[in-house]
């Protein structure tokens, strides 16, 4: 089950006036079929913004300290002087510790034009 969890995402989009707007949560991009612009970014703390407003808040975003001191893996979520919780990306839905520093549900925003026929 973990390997399902770790590609959660959510995705919206809504087509008005030509115009189709997404809205997304999670780890995983999504591109246009025709063309390679992709309509999302990954919420991951190797994002600059991502990562600027997990420090803001109090947190810090690094990679996980093996006990020889070595780090390895994704760079990750932490409090600031405990190692929890560890998350793997900078917006998530209902983690509670997470959110007290930056972690936010707010999905990530683009807009693309597109003629529709």
């Amino acid at each position: 089950m973990q390997g399902i969890a770790e590609q959660l995402f959510i995705l919206i989009s809504c087509l008005l006036n030509h115009q189709v707007f997404f809205r997304n949560l999670g780890t995983k991009g999504i591109s246009a079929k025709s063309e390679v612009e992709f309509l999302s970014n990954d919420h991951k703390g190797e994002d600059p913004n991502e990562k600027m407003r997990i420090i803001k808040s109090g947190g810090r975003v690094e990679q996980f300290q093996e006990d020889d001191g070595s780090r390895n893996g994704p760079m990750r979520v932490w409090l600031k002087d405990e190692n929890l919780p560890g998350l793997a990306m900078t917006r998530s839905i209902g983690d509670l510790i997470a959110s007290t520093i930056g972690v936010t549900c707010e999905p990530g925003k683009k807009k693309l034009i597109h003629r529709i026929y």
